[in-house]
């Protein structure tokens, strides 16, 4: 177990938790809208959007303070990259605050380039930048990336709780996921048979601030750090 903890971290933690229970609008897909996209294009702050089971086409662009929660979980409903070679969702904010719960996200092949160098390809399944997020109770399969197949955070303060993370690679670092600067929580999180070409074949995590809390970190590969470079 690795444990870093920072009072930045720790304030940010509790700011997001108050921030994701305000009381908003319930947004019903596909009941109200018939996409996820739609959904959130909608919603204003503090809304709930609710995704019932099936599967869903990326990419999901995420940059409005929502919560989004499938009604039947992971094994029910899916977003889906196999159609776009974007990230499968993006979570480009800079003092909002999101909730993604329940959700398989599956098959992203790419990612989103870099501003300052469009070669440079970054998470394959959650792309995130700035902001306060948590995703929680989520699958990430099957996505590739050169730089954090399952995830690639950057300069956010952001929780991963309850997450399984398997199959996911990138042909440079990182193949489950990837934190840089800002801060970084995984809880209760399963990364397993997931591949990295040079580092962190489960999780690499550069600069900023982490805490790796009841973590299984099993059969992982890379050319260093296998499990957690």
């Amino acid at each position: 177990m690795v444990k870093v903890r920072s009072a930045a971290l720790c304030a940010a933690a509790v700011s997001c938790t108050l921030a994701v229970h305000a009381i908003g609008a319930e947004l019903n897909v596909p009941g109200d809208y018939p996409t996820i996209q739609e959904a959130i294009d909608a919603a204003s702050a503090g809304d709930t959007i609710l995704v019932g089971p099936g599967v869903y086409d990326g990419p999901i662009d995420i940059n409005e303070n929502v919560q989004i929660i499938s009604t039947d979980g992971a094994e029910a409903t899916a977003i889906d990259g196999s159609s776009t070679s974007d990230s499968v969702v993006s979570i480009v904010q800079r003092n909002h605050f999101t909730l993604l719960k329940g959700f398989t996200i599956q098959n992203g092949d790419g990612g989103t380039p870099v501003g300052q160098d469009e070669t440079i390809i970054v998470g394959g399944g959650v792309r995130i930048l700035g902001g306060f997020p948590s995703i929680e109770s989520c699958v990430f399969e099957n996505n590739h990336s050169g730089y954090g197949g399952g995830v690639h955070s950057d300069g956010a303060f952001v929780t991963i709780r309850d997450c399984v993370f398997r199959g996911n690679s990138a042909s440079a670092n990182a193949g489950g996921a990837l934190a840089i600067n800002g801060g970084v929580e995984f809880d209760s999180c399963v990364f397993d048979d997931n591949f990295a070409t040079q580092d962190g074949g489960g999780v690499k995590i550069v600069k900023g601030t982490s805490v790796i809390r009841n973590c299984q970190i099993t059969n992982n590969t890379s050319l260093d750090g296998g499990g957690l470079y």
